[in-house]
């Protein structure tokens, strides 16, 4: 008696970085439920304490929204690999909890503007490599493309202004629809204008920074097939999950 291996989520082969980026796409998909959930909630708590706490800075509010970001993609790597290795990988366990913290404050000092980061971050908080091991990790995967989350990250961005510029737009839009006299309420209040922008540019975190990581992370990936060739490693696994039971 024989059992055939379950379709994968993601096929393992050699890809283009511009290709890898659909896989990651897929991958945020599968997940968006889960992720959505996961980064609502200290999203919107955040926003929220520190609208309340410091009314009459609400530049603190911006900034720490934004550099808080690696912690958030923590967060959300931790369910992707999950999915991309209990689906895809065929294994039975969840991906260790243990190196959530590794590298944490470099993230949040001196690498916080890093424009590699997304695909760097899997090597410290899942590999669990440290300084010059992680270091040389990233020479050894830069040949499969690792180094590709730089145009990543300028291609993310672009898409989080234009995102953010949409939402505003959309919700004028909304405004003027049902209420053209608070349009213009708003549109003189500047308070009005930072609090609707403000607002726009937490839905902007809450989609736009979990799809950063999903495809940050299928770079990764896709660097480790183009070096350890992972494609053929699962192709075995496979084969011997799909074999005779005697």
């Amino acid at each position: 008696m024989s059992s055939t291996p379950a379709k994968t989520l993601i096929t393992l082969r050699q890809r283009m970085s511009w290709e890898a980026l659909d896989a990651g796409v897929l991958l945020w998909r599968r997940n968006l439920v889960s992720l959505l959930l996961l980064f609502i909630l200290p999203t919107a708590a955040l926003a929220v304490m520190l609208r309340l706490f410091l009314p009459g800075q609400v530049w603190i509010s911006w900034l720490a929204l934004w550099w808080l970001k690696p912690w958030y993609d923590r967060m959300i790597l931790y369910p992707l690999a999950n999915s991309f290795f209990l689906d895809t990988a065929g294994t039975k366990k969840a991906v260790p909890f243990v190196h959530f913290f590794r590298g944490i404050t470099g993230d949040m000092t001196w690498r916080r503007f890093s424009f590699s980061r997304s695909v760097r971050l899997p090597v410290r908080t899942l590999e669990g490599l440290p300084g010059q091991g992680a270091r040389k990790r990233y020479r050894a995967l830069s040949r499969g493309g690792l180094e590709f989350g730089i145009p990543l990250t300028l291609v993310s961005a672009g898409i989080e202004a234009l995102l953010l510029i949409s939402l505003i737009l959309f919700c004028l839009v909304l405004i003027s629809s049902f209420n053209p006299d608070y349009l213009q309420t708003v549109m003189t209040d500047l308070s009005a204008i930072e609090a609707l922008m403000f607002t726009g540019f937490c839905i902007n975190t809450i989609i736009i920074e979990g799809l950063y990581v999903a495809m940050g992370f299928a770079v990764y990936i896709n660097a480790r097939v183009e070096v350890e060739g992972w494609d053929l490693q699962f192709l075995f696994q496979k084969l011997a999950s799909a074999s005779p039971s005697r």
